[in-house]
């Protein structure tokens, strides 16, 4: 989990200082790329597992009206 975590991290971080914007789509593709894999099944864990990707997913949940 710590190597996936890392590469999601790094995906948000390499996204925003590019000034891209920065979703949990993004981020979950790119993290995807970065450990050289095709999809989540692969990698062993759900999106909604990584740490990085869950807080974005609540954040965008929140802007958009579908979350606590």
């Amino acid at each position: 989990m710590e190597r996936v975590e890392s590469a999601a991290a790094m995906s948000q971080r390499d996204l925003a200082t590019a000034g891209e914007n920065v979703t949990a789509w993004k981020v979950s593709q790119a993290t995807l790329v970065s450990l050289q894999v095709d999809s989540w099944s692969a990698v062993g864990f759900q999106l909604q597992e990584v740490p990085t990707l869950c807080r974005l997913l609540a954040i965008e949940g929140k802007i958009i009206g579908i979350g606590p």
